[in-house]
């Protein structure tokens, strides 16, 4: 988006306390963009995602703007923590550190949907994902799915639309999807 939307508000920075060495995060609702810093701990976001250890992150400096109705973004709270099966997508805002390790993967061109977003790009299998799609996009072995070079679009509002180099999308709320 552009001028007052949340397009706009994806790459803004933040100010406030938060722990060093934070990342930035985008993280949609069915309802809500929430922009704020995340502490990895020396993880990749989608680690930190997919880790069925614990069920919820936090964020610090987060603002939170409302997808359904409009307007602007509520004035940034220091620590906010959601539950991360409320999430739809997750859009790491800062790019990967060179030398990080990575498992190999091989993209496939996809469009999913989930109830509220139209996310489009290439998602990144591994080796060892099964070769049934049905079986990967249930979320067998990760419940955020990564997608790079990705749009997403917000289903009711045509404003809602930006662009990412990685968008982990949250299998349990996965509609469709289309190779």
């Amino acid at each position: 988006m552009i001028g007052d939307s949340p397009r706009a508000t994806l790459g803004a920075a933040l100010n406030g306390s938060r722990p060093a060495n934070t990342v930035n995060l985008a993280l949609f609702t069915p309802g809500q963009l929430i922009i704020g810093a995340m502490d990895p701990k020396g993880q990749r976001v989608s680690d930190i995602v997919n880790n069925n250890t614990t069920s919820y992150l936090t964020l610090f400096d987060a603002e939170v703007q409302d997808l359904v109705l409009g307007g602007d973004p509520k004035p940034p709270v220091s620590e906010l923590t959601i539950r991360k099966d409320a999430l739809e997508l997750v859009v790491p805002q800062d790019s990967q550190p060179l030398g990080r390790p990575q498992v190999a993967t091989r993209r496939v061109g996809l469009e999913v949907t989930t109830s509220f977003f139209r996310v489009r790009g290439g998602l990144h299998r591994r080796e060892s994902d099964p070769t049934n799609l049905v079986q990967l996009m249930g979320g067998y072995n990760r419940q955020f799915l990564p997608l790079a070079e990705a749009t997403i679009e917000h289903l009711m509002r045509e404003d809602v639309r930006t662009t990412a180099p990685i968008v982990l999308v949250n299998a349990q709320h996965l509609h469709s999807w289309s190779v």
